[in-house]
């Protein structure tokens, strides 16, 4: 069993990178900077109040464009920080800035204007996102989980194949409240919007 494994991965192995040499495939990499506009909610905990601020995010990404169509999944490794704010009855403000380490998954489809010499390409997205909290995660009786996913969907545009700007919401898909203060059914969910540019470069 072993041995069948191992040809099979060899034989998907070689198959694959021949599909990535094909000549009208495009494999590019690049930068990508954006910013989080949050929209974070919470649930079960009514001596509180929240607020959001913006946050950004940063990093190195990768796109494989797909020979005769318009699929390009892209996948990168960003940095992103985030703030909220929690008011309690006591006037009390408690200020929440948490760092991510993630790994976004976007499947992208193009589609491509003939009438514009494929120079300008509208685009929709979706995938999920990994995202691990990193540094001081606790305040006051409040930790914030480490494992963060989440959802994102959105549109943008591709243009002369080296600069995409893109526009999406994302859904957080698991509780950020690992511990609130002994309540515990409290929920805190990350949803938001988020604004990017990439800049991609061929192989």
């Amino acid at each position: 069993m072993k041995n069948i494994t191992a040809t099979l991965a060899i034989c998907l192995t070689i198959i694959g990178l021949s599909f990535f040499q094909s000549s009208s495939a495009q494999l590019r990499y690049g930068l990508r900077l954006g910013g989080n506009f949050n929209e974070t909610t919470m649930k079960n905990v009514p001596d509180f109040s929240i607020s959001n601020n913006s946050g950004f995010d940063g990093g190195l990404m990768l796109e494989y464009q797909f020979p005769l169509n318009g699929f390009a999944p892209d996948l990168a490794v960003t940095y992103s920080r985030q703030h909220t704010k929690l008011d309690n009855d006591s006037k009390e403000r408690w200020e929440l800035p948490v760092n991510h380490l993630s790994v976004p998954i976007r499947l992208k489809y193009k589609f491509g204007l003939t009438s514009l010499g494929g120079l300008i390409s509208p685009m929709i997205y979706t995938g999920p996102e990994l995202s691990w909290a990193f540094g001081d995660n606790h305040w006051n009786g409040i930790e914030i989980e480490k494992f963060q996913p989440s959802w994102h969907v959105g549109i943008g545009v591709d243009i002369v194949n080296f600069i995409q700007i893109t526009a999406g919401y994302y859904f957080g898909l698991g509780n950020q409240f690992k511990e609130f203060s002994g309540v515990s059914n409290a929920v805190m969910r990350g949803n938001g919007w988020n604004l990017s540019i990439n800049l991609l470069f061929d192989f």
